[in-house]
């Protein structure tokens, strides 16, 4: 292996230290049945597929001109092992890398690909996606769109009761539409405590796989797709790994880990819900609407709904809107059913998308990346029991900063809030753990966030220990 773990008490699945990287565990009899898991191994596979989509996303943040697929690698391993866990294709069956980067005409497997794995509490997560570099052509615009809308297609159609076989039946006419072609001789699969198990699953029409999926059930869908007709995936590297499409055509492929559920399916490695009003901008749309858990009492719970032009509609404008939801407080039995929404053809799930865009976008702000991993500077950052957390912790990635300290006791979602009165920065008493966990730490600034990541809110220390807010201005002054 060209890199070495850097760290060994991290544990590791049975191929890590074979000297032919195999994987045992994936040749017992179990490993040809379909499991079931529980709850204790779904929670753990919902943590490692998250982390998988954290260290894609940050790694999908320094594609740019110029980057090697070695410089990717090595950000994905020392995420990696930042968050103790292992880069699962590390020596499996010896692939040399901690990342799977394909270009172009690459199907899969190039040494690296932009293909995530990790190996953390005895479970797998699996997630990839294609990414395009500088200025692309419109047939590779084409592929990449195309691409998603295949996967996402897919996930829809999953469900208790729905057959493996028929994925592949929803993929291949999206495909053959948009002029491309599916790959054959690479598969979905099974994914927990093993990293390629039962079911297979064919990304083509006509497929003999077997298999009904039931709650409980965890396993990926990855379609490659050629540009062009041609679906052959015969063209291998010298190293045994790299495959290319035999006509020279460029190839794209996504790939989510999913969860059937008693009603539907998760999808275990979604990426982030990422602001309303930057995917407004982003998608030139009418309007954006955000469902908020964000009070004290929950009975306050509500919405906001932005223009097109990106601005929350407040009163006294919003009157129509609240009028509209104060008639309808009590929902018809069939507004529960979503279903016709979600299959709907109108209906897009641009996350992915826009979470990508986001951080590119972030990345253009920050002018002395170079400069920040040697700064000195340490942050606290609370997310107040809200969805920022993550977001403000790849936010840091992405500026090459050293990581914050967080409020464990704030980190995560709750919409009990149960370590506040009012989660909202500015009320009285509501940045108390934050100063207190600065004052361990020594940390220089607070950061806090409310729980839906709208507000914004920032305290410096002083020299004799308190801490001074920071006001709007002084903050726009910073930017």
């Amino acid at each position: 292996m060209q890199m070495a773990l850097s760290t060994h008490h991290i544990p590791r699945p049975d191929y890590a230290n074979d000297p032919e990287g195999y994987p045992a565990s994936e040749a017992t009899r179990a490993a040809f049945q379909i499991q079931v898991l529980k709850e204790e191994e779904i929670a753990k596979m919902r943590v490692v597929s998250r982390m998988s989509r954290e260290i894609l996303d940050l790694a999908a943040s320094h594609v740019k001109p110029g980057i090697t697929t070695d410089e990717i690698d090595a950000v994905v391993h020392e995420a990696t092992i930042a968050r103790n866990a292992y880069p699962s294709p590390l020596n499996y069956r010896c692939f040399p890398k901690s990342v799977c980067t394909s270009i172009n005409e690459i199907i899969c497997h190039g040494i690296p690909d932009q293909h995530v794995s990790v190996y953390f509490d005895g479970y797998h997560g699996d997630v990839n996606g294609t990414y395009p570099v500088g200025k692309i052509s419109e047939e590779d615009t084409n592929l990449i769109r195309t691409t998603r809308e295949c996967l996402d297609a897919s996930i829809k159609m999953c469900k208790p009761g729905a057959l493996f076989r028929d994925i592949g039946k929803v993929i291949e006419p999206i495909a053959t539409a948009n002029g491309c072609s599916v790959v054959r001789s690479y598969t979905g699969h099974g994914i927990h405590k093993l990293f390629h198990t039962v079911p297979n699953i064919p990304h083509y029409a006509k497929n003999k796989a077997v298999g009904t999926m039931r709650p409980g059930m965890t396993f990926t869908i990855e379609p490659m797709i050629n540009l062009g007709p041609s679906y052959a995936a015969d063209e291998h590297w010298p190293d045994k790994w790299t495959c290319t499409t035999s006509d020279g055509n460029h190839s794209a492929q996504f790939e989510e880990t999913l969860l059937i559920t008693e009603t539907g399916v998760e999808i275990l490695s979604a990426a982030p819900g990422t602001t309303v009003p930057f995917s407004v901008g982003r998608l030139n749309a009418a309007c954006g609407v955000m469902i908020t858990a964000s009070h004290n009492p929950k009975t306050d719970n509500g919405y906001k709904v932005y223009w097109e032009n990106a601005v929350q509609i407040i009163g006294p404008h919003d009157k129509g809107i609240a009028r509209s939801i104060l008639d309808n407080l009590e929902p018809s039995i069939s507004a529960w059913d979503v279903r016709g929404v979600l299959e709907s053809s109108l209906c897009h799930d641009k996350t992915q998308e826009l979470v990508e865009a986001y951080f590119v976008q972030l990345l253009k702000l920050s002018r002395t990346r170079t400069l920040n991993p040697r700064a000195d500077v340490k942050f606290v950052s609370t997310a107040m029991h809200g969805v920022g957390h993550r977001f403000a912790a790849r936010a840091f990635e992405v500026f090459g900063l050293k990581p914050f300290f967080p409020v464990e006791s704030q980190k995560d979602p709750d919409p009990e809030f149960p370590t506040v009165i009012f989660p909202n920065p500015e009320e009285k008493g509501a940045l108390d753990l934050a100063l207190a966990e600065a004052d361990k730490q020594g940390a220089l600034y607070v950061l806090a966030q409310d729980p839906d990541a709208d507000r914004f809110a920032a305290a410096e220390r002083q020299q004799v220990s308190a801490f001074r807010p920071v006001r709007h201005v002084d903050v726009a002054n910073a930017l």
